[in-house]
């Protein structure tokens, strides 16, 4: 649950910040209110962002967290 919701924080924040999130194939699907077009590129480096972060806190934080 940490990772999931690490990853859809890290898609929402890192693809605003990229220089060029629109360079390379586009994906093959919109998410219209949040995110209007990104590139796969963009996506594939924000969910790597938001893995790493979400595992750093899963084992940081684990132990304080239940599950």
């Amino acid at each position: 649950m940490i990772v999931t919701i690490s990853c859809i924080l890290a898609l929402l924040l890192i693809s605003r910040n990229i220089e060029k999130p629109n360079v390379g194939p586009q994906l093959p699907f919109a998410l219209p209110p949040l995110l209007p077009s990104i590139s796969i590129p963009t996506f594939i480096a924000a969910m790597c962002a938001g893995h790493i972060l979400g595992f750093i806190l899963k084992f940081t934080l684990g132990a304080a967290l239940p599950g």
